[in-house]
């Protein structure tokens, strides 16, 4: 009996390094419509585990008009990384009655992508257009959660702007990433997505992260 008491501390104190290289951390998203209002949420899930970084992406989209449904978006996106690549895709979104499923994986030197019975080469520094992360900015070539299709895309850096989140300035760095849309991205310290701007036939779309502190942010460079 003492034998086992003494055994099972020295057991719990080696898996504890290994334990604490992994790091899980939630970022969630109000997503608002220029006309419709407060239309849902996005959330993140990101697991750290030294090199290794697994992102889920969960979406919750509902725009009603005269309290009737017109149009909705629900999935799950994951992604794999590894040493700031990405290594495995799997996406399911739900667009009203329309399901699309886009999976990839690293094969090689080049990221295969497969999606609606096709499948595509892209290079190994594709980004999904999910930019969790300041690394989304450093992508040349993009694709789509969606559809799987993968686009060009351009990257201005507007460096640090104040940002009005609520009734307080914070201070952001802004990139615009224009691909199949212009999309204007502001970072935290950390590289971390404070929120996201874009503009559609419908109007402008904002994505603003849920309980950031509401304190002067550094340079995220």
């Amino acid at each position: 009996m003492r034998v086992g008491n003494c055994l099972l501390p020295l057991f719990l104190l080696q898996a504890l390094p290994a334990a604490a290289l992994e790091r899980t951390e939630h970022l969630n998203f109000r997503v608002h419509h220029q006309l419709f209002g407060d239309i849902g949420t996005i959330s993140e899930t990101i697991v750290t585990d030294g090199s290794s970084t697994r992102v889920t992406a969960d979406l919750d989209i509902a725009v009603t008009l005269f309290s009737v449904r017109i149009h909705s978006v629900h999935g799950r996106w994951n992604e794999v990384w590894q040493n700031g690549y990405l290594q495995q895709y799997a996406a399911t979104t739900l667009t009203d009655d329309a399901t699309e499923v886009t999976a990839g994986q690293r094969i090689g030197e080049a990221f295969v992508i497969s999606a609606d019975g096709k499948q595509t080469l892209a290079p190994v520094d594709v980004q999904p257009v999910n930019p969790w992360s300041i690394r989304f900015v450093r992508a040349s070539i993009l694709m789509s959660p969606e559809t799987g299709r993968v686009f060009s895309a351009t990257v201005s850096d507007l460096g640090v702007n104040d940002l009005r989140l609520g009734d307080a300035l914070v201070a952001a760095h802004h990139y615009v990433v224009t691909g199949e849309r212009v999309n204007h991205l502001y970072f935290d310290e950390k590289g971390q997505l404070v929120q996201c701007q874009y503009g559609d036939i419908t109007g402008t779309v904002t994505l603003t992260r849920v309980g950031v502190p509401q304190t002067i942010i550094a340079d995220a460079l």
